[in-house]
């Protein structure tokens, strides 16, 4: 299905995504966010924005991949900065649906003319009175006003990294039609090792998997591989798909 977007219909990720899960009348948790992710993908994958603005959509769709994964990989454990990190967008979208509803309730009060009503003044049943103290001049302003500034947080000097490429789905993908054009199966561990390097870290060895798994499940769908799994956690047996005239 191809998206269609204006640009004006939504203004930020946020609202990208808080739109896409009330359309489904869905409460905010991991559940919801991993199901509307491929609809996300689809609407960034169309955005003509500028790289910072594109980089805060991308963040996002990195947290509702792993969500989607991790429901179609039932043991696949996440990090603790994972666990964080699916914690905070659901946090953030939770009171952006807050104020969203709010800027809706008050557009309307503005679009039908209805009078805003304040809370009433209270009576001031005493009348305030400033009883100076003697131990309040300038010195002590000053000192108390400089015990406050330095007592203000330091700005964190952020030391630069090299940000390195990663493996797409569509390079997987690619990978994937040419080991089927050689091979008439194989198993889904073989290929995995064969896209990571020898240092390859932990975390470097999961994004692998995780995007090698997500581009097989699209060529399935596309009826270009059949595969099979004896048992529950075992390695996945990938297959070319014989009836597909691609490969005839």
């Amino acid at each position: 299905m191809d998206f269609v977007v204006k640009q004006a219909e939504f203004e930020g990720p946020l609202d990208l995504l808080l739109q896409l899960v009330e359309k489904r009348k869905l409460f905010i948790n991991d559940i919801s966010l991993a199901g509307v992710t491929d609809d996300y993908l689809g609407h960034i994958g169309n955005l003509k924005v500028g790289i910072d603005e594109k980089t805060e959509f991308l963040g996002i769709a990195a947290i509702l991949i792993l969500l989607k994964t991790r429901s179609l990989l039932p043991n696949l454990e996440l990090t603790d900065e994972e666990v964080g990190s699916v914690g905070e967008l659901e946090r953030r979208l939770a009171i952006f649906q807050v104020f969203t509803n709010a800027g809706a309730s008050i557009r309307e009060f503005i679009k039908n003319n209805l009078p805003l009503k304040l809370p009433a003044k209270r009576k001031r049943l005493k009348p305030i009175v400033f009883v100076h103290d003697e131990a309040l001049n300038i010195n002590s302003l000053h000192n108390e006003m400089l015990g406050i500034l330095n007592r203000q947080p330091k700005k964190e000097v952020l030391q630069k990294v090299v940000i390195q490429k990663v493996l797409t789905i569509e390079e997987v993908i690619d990978s994937l039609h040419k080991r089927i054009a050689n091979a008439t199966s194989f198993m889904f561990s073989a290929f995995t090792k064969h896209h990571a390097h020898a240092n390859a870290s932990t975390k470097e060895v999961r994004v692998n998997i995780i995007v090698s798994f997500i581009a097989m499940l699209e060529l399935v769908r596309q009826g270009i591989l059949e595969v099979t799994q004896n048992e529950l956690f075992d390695d996945i047996a990938i297959n070319k798909n014989n009836h597909n005239k691609q490969y005839e």
